[in-house]
């Protein structure tokens, strides 16, 4: 099959799934773009936010499913 070239730093982006609990009005965009900020400030990479309960293509939830990693549950 097909080789993956090499991925060098800032090339290659990283997707998270994520929930929020809820928040006040306006809120939710600050936890959001806060989160989005931090993570690509950590990685140095761009960063993909992905709220799980805005998903509604199945065929994508279920890649999810297949190739997610928990990374910490509440």
């Amino acid at each position: 099959g097909p080789k993956e070239a090499p991925i060098g730093p800032g090339e290659s982006d990283l997707d998270f799934l994520v929930e929020f609990d809820p928040h006040p009005p306006g809120g939710y965009a600050d936890a959001y773009f806060g989160l989005l900020e931090s993570l690509e400030a950590l990685f140095a990479s761009p960063v993909d936010l992905v709220v799980g309960s805005a998903i509604r293509n199945p065929f994508f939830l279920q890649s999810i499913e297949r190739t997610r990693t928990t990374l910490c549950g509440a």
